[in-house]
């Protein structure tokens, strides 16, 4: 029997468990308030520590801001590119219609188009999530593979990887 992909995304989504949590809450209100009402207050810190993104971001931009953007000139001296994935998003819409949804991280596929186009000779190694890791079944790669496609390169200088579990491999 094979679970749906559909059934997976929402079971791991932290917002389900909440949801689900505060239904319990919500269930018992009448019998246990108190428990109920420490279940909802409790429920309303884990929402404010799951979208309360500002300190995550303020770490990111200050490791970001330890390396200057490249110059033309310090991009021509380089011979390649390696992109880490998690640029593209929609994997059920790039199925269905062929189109790569781009993330809030499309820079990871924007960014290196530019690069290539300013300096041709440079080659680029895309590293995505491994394929078994998706619910969908699509590779990043195959969606980075259509991208780069759809905006011109030279594709004999895209190297594609999908066997990546993590940010090491």
């Amino acid at each position: 029997m094979s679970v749906s992909p559909h059934v997976l995304a929402v079971v791991s989504q932290p917002m389900s468990w909440l949801a689900l949590w505060w239904l319990i809450a919500l269930l018992i209100l009448g019998r246990w308030r108190k428990a109920s009402v420490w279940m909802l207050w409790s429920g309303l810190v884990v929402l404010g520590l799951l979208g309360f993104r500002a300190l995550p971001d303020a770490l990111i931009r200050h490791m970001e801001n330890l390396y200057p953007v490249p110059t033309a000139e310090v991009v021509n001296r380089q011979v390649g590119i390696i992109v880490l994935g998690d640029g593209a998003e929609l994997p059920d819409s790039f199925k269905t219609h062929g189109q790569v949804a781009l993330s809030e991280t499309a820079e990871r596929m924007t960014v290196p188009v530019g690069l290539m186009r300013q300096a041709p000779r440079l080659e680029l190694v895309f590293a995505g999530l491994d394929v078994g890791q998706s619910t969908t079944h699509v590779s990043e790669s195959a969606q980075a593979r259509t991208f780069f496609q759809q905006q011109g390169l030279n594709m004999s200088k895209v190297r594609l990887d999908d066997g990546a579990r993590n940010t090491r491999e």
